[in-house]
């Protein structure tokens, strides 16, 4: 039997093969490899790396198995015993500049940082034009705050490879605090390479808003909701976008949504009352002037408010109080005093949602 006969076999006569004890250590060593990796490619991994670890036992040199056994355990974040098996295969073949980048990757993992990065050079340097280890070089160097070493990576990434999303995905990134035109820029570029990103669609949709762009952002708000529509807090964006824009009554459903989600959402909540006192349905639906299911969010919503400020605002209240009673001796002007400071607590926060 030949190893492209080996090869065209089906799953079914791989494992009858298998069964015969007289086949070849080759030939059951190529067999159990083809098994582990058709059992990678569907996703099945634990049953891969039995497959694997069968091949290697029968020929420990056997180098298919050894990067298809580290791949497999790379993807389940085992990641040390990824490193060794990476290790194992590099011993036989040191000029694989693949086996240098997982061998990179794994060690990242384990905050092996200088080693990890000496790997990814070893492949760069087997591989100049290697886009997805500039890519790797260039987010471990994000995360270190190399932002300009980062920015570079990502250029020689792109150099390399047009097409590699990673790249113009992490320079968006590294713009997103003080560049956003130049961050949107490279998030439409790594959009087209990967619509279904819906990370990407939320950093451009907050982009926008911050530019003040919200018809824009809406559009992004959509499309990340089209990828991840249980994401409560993403409800709540779109609903400050719709409501920059006056559309009070479809942001009031956003914030309804993210509180159906989460109904622990503050957020949403104090959000959600504003709007209604900016359209003058505050006083209306207070007064039960409303739907029952409308009057029951809105309690909600007013327990919500006034749970969070018994928690991080009354025990500065009290305080206040009890300074100007003891300095005073008056009960009616230290409750006029914590008045006031409540007012001007209140008063802040519609500020500060109103910025929003």
């Amino acid at each position: 039997m030949n190893d492209q006969v080996t090869l065209d076999l089906t799953q079914t006569e791989r494992r009858q093969i298998l069964e015969d004890a007289s086949i070849s250590i080759e030939i059951k060593t190529l067999l159990l490899h083809q098994e582990g990796q058709y059992l990678a490619d569907e996703q099945q991994f634990e049953a891969a790396i039995a497959y694997y670890t069968q091949a290697i036992q029968a020929n420990p040199d056997y180098l298919p198995a050894l990067k298809g056994q580290a791949s497999v355990l790379s993807k389940l974040e085992r990641y040390y015993d990824a490193f060794k098996h990476y290790t194992a295969a590099l011993e036989i073949d040191p000029d694989d500049y693949a086996l240098w980048r997982g061998r990179g990757f794994v060690l990242l993992q384990l905050e092996q940082r200088e080693e990890g990065l000496a790997s990814l050079e070893k492949a760069l340097e087997l591989n100049p034009h290697a886009s997805e280890v500039w890519s790797l070089k260039a987010l471990e160097l994000a995360r270190s705050h190399q932002r300009n070493e980062a920015l570079k990576s990502c250029d020689r990434a792109i150099a390399a490879n047009p097409k590699e999303h990673l790249a113009w995905r992490l320079r968006g990134l590294l713009f997103k605090e003080n560049q956003p035109e130049e961050a949107l820029e490279n998030y439409d570029k790594a959009l087209e390479l990967n619509p279904d990103d819906a990370e990407l669609w939320i950093y451009k949709a907050t982009a926008l808003s911050k530019l003040r762009r919200d018809e824009e952002a809406l559009i992004s708000y959509d499309r990340a909701l089209d990828l991840k529509p249980r994401d409560f807090y993403l409800w709540y964006q779109q609903g400050l976008s719709l409501r920059r824009l006056g559309q009070f009554d479809i942001a009031i459903a956003s914030f309804d949504q993210a509180l159906s989600l989460n109904p622990s959402c503050y957020p949403a909540s104090r959000s959600r009352l504003y709007a209604l006192l900016t359209t003058g349905k505050l006083v209306s639906q207070v007064m039960g002037n409303c739907s029952v299911a409308e009057q029951k969010r809105l309690w909600h919503d007013l327990n919500q408010a006034l749970t969070l400020f018994s928690k991080r605002k009354l025990p500065a209240l009290v305080a206040i109080g009890l300074v100007a009673l003891f300095s005073t001796h008056s009960q009616s002007l230290a409750l006029l005093v914590a008045s006031l400071f409540a007012g001007v607590a209140v008063w802040s926060d519609l500020i500060q949602e109103a910025e929003k």
